[in-house]
């Protein structure tokens, strides 16, 4: 199990950031089960992908949920603030997703994992976008350092403590710094929906690349599920 603090944020792993419902990607023989009581194999890769959306509505505890609104609430209050409610939660959901389906792509096949920090780093990753942009001000170079601390923090611990999803943050991270670009977008009004649009629907299929890339990688060793 992983605890990851440095924003407030923890993170579980026991399958690449997603939830722990039941093992989600496991070859049918792994010792730790691959199926339900009824036998059914469960999983992102026999093609229930709607775990990466559900891992961020499950916890491991009060802790945990704790921790992750904490974070929420810190980050995505300025956010919402500032960018409104409707790209806030593009960027909360989108950007979950993605960190989701980092995780699945490039964590340990056997892994299971709960927990909304991946979706808490991408809010992190455009609230670092969002000040970047505005460097000149005192106000945001003050956000921007702190942000800076909270990210050598975080790369301290995924080292040091283990379990933690390091995969899906750094994921929802980079997710993040993109989509708050692509959230305010530059230029006209037009071009501004367009940079929205294009830029959300590109996260969406560079989730959908990795988890087809993934799936393919795991029939190819395991053969079909």
């Amino acid at each position: 199990m992983n605890n990851d603090a440095a924003i407030g944020v923890t993170s579980y792993t026991t399958n690449n950031g997603l939830q722990n419902e039941a093992p989600m990607n496991f070859p049918r023989w792994y010792p730790t089960g691959t199926t339900m009581p009824n036998g059914d194999i469960v999983g992102i890769a026999v093609g229930q992908n709607w775990r990466l959306l559900t891992a961020m509505f499950l916890h491991a505890g009060l802790w945990h949920i704790a921790f992750n609104a904490y974070a929420l609430w810190i980050f995505g209050s300025m956010v919402e603030q500032e960018l409104g409610r409707v790209r806030f939660l593009l960027i909360y959901f989108v950007t979950g997703i993605v960190a989701s389906a980092a995780s699945y792509a490039f964590g340990p096949y056997y892994a299971v994992g709960v927990g909304a920090s991946g979706a808490v780093f991408g809010v992190f990753g455009a609230f670092v976008t969002y000040n970047y942009r505005r460097r000149h001000l005192a106000i945001a170079m003050a956000r921007l350092r702190s942000a800076l601390t909270l990210i050598v923090i975080n790369a301290v611990l995924a080292v040091a403590v283990e379990g933690i999803d390091w995969r899906a943050h750094v994921g929802g991270f980079v997710a993040g710094v993109i989509a708050g670009f692509a959230a305010e977008g530059v230029g006209s009004a037009t071009d501004r929906r367009l940079i929205l649009v294009v830029g959300f629907l590109g996260l969406l299929a560079v989730a959908a690349g990795l988890v087809i890339w993934h799936t393919n990688q795991l029939q190819a060793q395991f053969g079909p599920f």
